[in-house]
């Protein structure tokens, strides 16, 4: 009991010097005055915070660490200001009478990162103290300097969005801020929706849940409501409320399970910042330009408005993708970093190089080799199996594969890249403590049936691509082709 009241009297004195530090930039320094109204808006908000940390730590047990707090408050205060962006955008330029727009859109930039970056430093920095108070350790260090450029990234694309929304509706008005802004978001949704997969249970797979309970327990956090296998290579966590680990069933073949741990880890460093959250809110931003970019394009003879309204989000959403794309990398770096204090740089390291060269590999040949064998009136009846035999094969295999990883190390990460190169990742972990290897066997044998559930993916996964190809019927019967008559 004594702990959850430090964790509620820490948020408390976070949100009321946060208050503090508000009233100070919004009264004592004249260049920042504002209008009663919006203080008491803020004010209205952070008691909100403050019941909600009340509420999450007595009754729901939960202890929130640095980054989640850091996480909720960006993410609160984005969407207060995006409403904010209707309700006072008129009351913002009253205030700046003389103003030019560009010089209020610089001013609001700097407004959002004063405001919310003071909040994420005062929230971590008491955090830390009245935890270290009543003797509660977090089981994850992140070093502040990552801390600093996650953050910074964060309000990067905070302010990005911010800046988006404010100018559709000031320059565009309410209909096409609804229009232009709102509808693409709402359709966006129908293109984000929910992970597919074959869903696992604990009693059939004992071994694997009891890896994962190791890593939450390491890490501080509960364990994911569900973990799904789909057929593909990727490795991956997603989800709002309904937190979801991936595995891909391809991956398994390539790495220990030592090494799936780490990337588990890895994995679970993403629940430890609420990236999921943060991330499924920017993937809708981002999804929205981009149907409304695809939509516009298609429009024939579009009257001159609408031509310089898609001019507009044509170059926002490069803008908008070069901003989210280097808060994404940050995310990953700390994630590597949580990875590495939970498994070791070194196991970490191997399993992530190991797991990027044969994923690259299965693409680009396991679905090639599919529809090759098609074409022979044949189905593959484990895909996964025959791609291991190909990919482990002695002689000029091997040389390939060290040719693959070498280049993987050594490739350079566009602006555009939501993940850092692999040889910069382990690179940044490489001063980390390394861990003694426990277990060498392949992560296949945390499955069990594995061979079966491979087979039946293959099924599927084959008659998914014929029929796309046009070489099997809505019944599964295979299509011969005639052959053209000489």
């Amino acid at each position: 009991m004594t702990k959850n009241i430090g964790h509620y009297i820490s948020g408390f004195v976070m949100y009321v010097l946060y208050f503090g530090m508000y009233f100070f930039f919004g009264y004592l320094i004249p260049e920042f005055s504002i209008t009663i109204n919006y203080l008491i808006d803020f004010g209205v908000l952070i008691i909100l915070f403050g019941l909600f940390s009340l509420l999450r730590t007595l009754f729901f047990k939960k202890k929130s660490t640095n980054a989640q707090i850091g996480a909720l408050s960006v993410s609160f205060i984005g969407m207060y200001l995006i409403i904010d962006v209707v309700l006072n955008s008129i009351k913002f330029y009253q205030m700046f009478d003389g103003f030019s727009a560009t010089a209020a859109v610089i001013f609001l930039l700097i407004q959002t990162f004063i405001f919310v970056g003071s909040k994420i430093l005062i929230a971590s920095y008491f955090v830390n103290l009245f935890q270290s108070m009543f003797g509660i350790k977090e089981k994850i260090k992140i070093p502040l300097f990552t801390q600093v450029k996650v953050t910074i990234g964060l309000l990067f694309s905070l302010a990005a969005i911010y800046v988006l929304y404010y100018l559709l509706f000031y320059y565009g008005g309410i209909w096409i801020f609804m229009l232009g802004g709102i509808l693409p978001l709402v359709i966006a949704s129908f293109f984000l929706r929910g992970p597919k997969g074959q869903k696992v249970k604990q009693e059939d797979h004992p071994k694997l849940f009891k890896v994962i309970s190791r890593v939450a327990e390491k890490v501080g956090l509960k364990k994911p409501k569900q973990v799904l296998l789909t057929h593909d290579t990727g490795i991956a966590v997603t989800g709002v409320f309904k937190k979801t680990m991936i595995i891909g069933v391809a991956a398994l073949n390539a790495i220990s399970v030592d090494e799936l741990e780490s990337i588990i880890a890895h994995e679970f460093g993403h629940f430890y910042g609420n990236d999921t959250v943060i991330g499924y809110f920017l993937a809708h931003i981002q999804t929205s330009l981009a149907t409304t970019v695809k939509g516009l394009s298609a429009v024939r003879r579009m009257p001159a408005f609408l031509f310089i309204y898609y001019l507009f989000i044509l170059f926002y959403s490069y803008v908008f993708a070069f901003v989210t794309m280097a808060y994404s990398r940050q995310v990953e770096f700390r994630a590597d970093i949580v990875a590495a204090q939970v498994s070791g740089s070194n196991i970490f390291s191997k399993g992530l190089l190991d797991y990027a060269a044969y994923s690259i590999f299965f693409e680009q040949t396991a679905y090639k080799a599919i529809v090759e064998l098609a074409k022979t009136n044949k189905i593959f009846k484990n895909i996964y199996d025959h791609s291991w035999k190909v990919y482990s094969s002695k002689g000029k295999m091997q040389e390939h594969i060290e040719k693959s990883k070498q280049d993987l190390i050594k490739e350079k990460t566009s602006m555009f890249s939501t993940h850092p190169s692999i040889g910069v990742r382990m690179e940044n972990i490489k001063h980390m403590p390394k861990k003694e290897i426990v277990n060498k066997k392949p992560a296949q044998t945390l499955f069990k049936n594995l061979d079966e559930i491979e087979k039946d993916m293959t099924k599927g996964v084959s008659s998914a691509f014929f029929f796309k190809l046009g070489l099997i019927d809505k019944d599964g019967n295979i299509i011969k082709k005639k052959e053209d008559k000489k």
